[in-house]
């Protein structure tokens, strides 16, 4: 059975993880004004996005069957629950924004009950820009604001767009694709070109824009996508496609040697690069992201305090050693999964720049592995399938870059990671599945700072311990 927290200041939260009973709630406020033109048939959480006492998303897939025709749709629609006494005013501001209406559903309702609001896609109080990327109706340089479209096509005609979402994390982001239909001007043959925007509530596309264009532009032996050009109006940044499919651990197994290598040596071209950057993550910040972390944990999970604590504070002593003063400083990605990595037959690309830091090299390896352990977890993969999946990528990394792998760095940051993004997102995004987990994922992090403090010399660390 599914737990749900206790919140003073989200009273209402059971319900709002509730599919059944919210299926029946938004079916009441979509259509209270008369007969339903549709059905709600399905309600599907997507993502859950929970920050104990500060912040509760829902994002949902709504299948619909309409009345009269039977015909069936899917709706993206997302849950905003206002802390105690917030509800009235937020729904205020909400109407008072500029929103569009999206066929026969209401931009945005308000369940009194819940002190909820719900948004339908594309409307969101954070991108106010996002429904301008789909009206496809609208003059092209003012849908691709920032990009240079004439440049682009040049020597084509174009017939027509397509949009479609990639990826939507509500008041946050949206990464909309789109095919463009071209003709050559010369022979009439036709063709598809396709390019990406992100739009973003935060974040500055100019920088991100630059670093992104470093990277594609210098780097050697790294496939990524080239930035193509940015617009502030929207917050929106313009990239190019790259051949091949995201890698999944649902598709393939732990002993799919050349798609591990070609990461491993991928993660490596990435980290041999060179940017220009302000923003640094190190030892430091990963201590100051674990003390900010930890207390929001202990609000729904009291139970785990003291070990996470313990853990934190053996590896604020072993940060103070001097192997960890002098080490490389390289680009880091910070949101190392595997889909990040696409795979095209014999070669690997990574994507998804948005969080690009200078820092350790190890942090990003360290996490990725962690990432790959948990969702490897997750899926019923055995400890020794785990050991040898790590094992491929580790291996084609370490032939690849200067700096020592195996050593204490890198079991240092896979137990902070355990705790701050295993442990973490469990409770972020109230997943019960990872949640039964979090004792694993803490007893690993134990290990993990247990071998970090060793004196063993470098390479004599075995960190294949899953």
């Amino acid at each position: 059975m599914m737990r749900s927290p206790r919140d003073p200041r989200f009273p209402h939260i059971a319900t709002a993880f509730d599919t059944a009973r919210m299926q029946f709630e938004l079916q009441r406020a979509w259509f209270a004004d008369g007969p339903a033109p549709w059905t709600i048939e399905s309600l599907e959480a997507q993502e859950t996005v929970y920050r104990p006492g500060d912040c509760c998303i829902v994002l949902w897939r709504v299948g619909l069957r309409h009345a009269a025709s039977g015909a069936l749709r899917q709706q993206r629609a997302f849950l905003h629950a206002c802390k105690v006494g917030e509800g009235p005013q937020a729904y205020a501001r909400a109407r008072a924004m500029k929103l569009v209406p999206v066929d026969d559903f209401p931009p945005v309702v308000y369940l009194p009950a819940l002190e909820a609001l719900v948004w339908t896609f594309p409307n969101d109080p954070k991108l106010p820009g996002l429904p301008a990327m789909f009206d496809l109706g609208q003059p092209c340089e003012t849908l691709f604001d920032g990009l240079d479209l004439p440049e682009l096509v040049n020597g084509h005609v174009l017939r027509d767009i397509a949009a479609d979402v990639m990826h939507y994390q509500p008041e946050d982001s949206c990464m909309v694709r789109y095919r463009l239909r071209l003709e050559d001007q010369d022979t009439g043959a036709e063709g598809t070109l396709v390019v990406y925007g992100k739009i973003d509530a935060e974040g500055n596309v100019e920088k991100m824009h630059r670093i992104v264009a470093q990277l594609a532009q210098q780097s050697r032996g790294l496939r990524t996508a080239r930035a193509l050009g940015y617009g502030t109006q929207r917050n929106v940044r313009w990239q190019s496609h790259v051949a091949g499919e995201p890698v999944s651990l649902s598709r393939i197994d732990a002993d799919a040697v050349e798609v591990f290598h070609g990461i491993g040596r991928c993660l490596a071209a990435f980290h041999r690069s060179e940017v220009v950057c302000d923003l640094v993550f190190d030892p430091a910040a990963a201590l100051g992201r674990l003390s900010r972390i930890i207390p929001i944990i202990a609000k729904t999970r009291p139970e785990f305090t003291e070990r996470m604590c313990a853990i934190e504070r053996r590896l604020g002593r072993v940060a103070a050693d001097a192997d960890f003063a002098d080490t490389p400083l390289t680009p880091v990605h910070r949101d190392l999964k595997p889909g990040t990595f696409l795979w095209d037959s014999t070669v690997a690309a990574l994507i998804d720049m948005d969080n690009v830091q200078l820092g350790d090299p190890l942090s990003d390896l360290g996490s990725f592995i962690v990432t790959l352990s948990t969702q490897a977890m997750q899926m019923g993969w055995d400890e020794s399938a785990t050991a040898r999946m790590i094992g491929h990528i580790v291996e084609a990394y370490a032939s690849e870059v200067s700096w020592p792998v195996r050593c204490r760095r890198l079991d240092w940051y896979m137990a902070a990671s355990f705790v701050y993004e295993s442990t973490w997102h469990s409770v972020r995004q109230w997943d019960q599945k990872k949640q039964d987990d979090i004792p694993v994922y803490l007893a690993l992090a134990e290990r993990h700072a247990f071998a970090a403090r060793s004196r063993a010399p470098v390479g004599a660390v075995n960190h294949y311990r899953f």
